[in-house]
Formats: structure tokens, C-alpha cells, sequence
């Protein structure tokens, strides 16, 4: 897969980037700028906490339909 690159991140542009980024899920890493990589580990820790109560859960008893 081709790696992208970014030379400069317009100011404000960022909070665009972490979306378009995060669409890409366990496929994608950013290297950097380390205030992106923070900005998405905090996303991906606030949605494990959303998620935290499904794990004490059977499965069997998940109704998705």
C-alpha cells in the first residue's frame, strides 16, 4: 500500500485530518504530528469507554435487529 504523506497541516485543518484518518480504522497510524496521534488515541479511548458495558454482555443475549 502507498504510505501518505503530508509536508504541512494548514492551522485548523487538523480536526479534518483526524476524521479522514480515523475513516482508515486499525489500517492507518500517524506517525505525526504527535498533537494528530494524541488527538486520535483520545477518540479511540473515548469510544472504548462507550463500548466498555457490551463486554460484560453475553453474546447470545445482543439483540442487533
Amino acid at each position: 500500500m502507498k504510505t501518505g504523506r503530508f509536508k504541512r497541516i494548514v492551522p485548523g485543518a487538523i480536526e479534518a485530518i483526524k476524521r479522514w484518518v480515523m475513516r482508515y480504522g486499525s489500517e492507518a497510524e500517524v506517525l505525526e504530528p504527535q498533537e494528530l496521534r494524541e488527538m486520535i488515541k483520545l477518540e479511540l479511548l473515548m469510544t472504548e469507554r462507550m463500548y466498555e458495558d457490551v463486554r460484560a454482555v453475553k453474546l447470545e443475549s445482543l439483540s442487533l435487529f
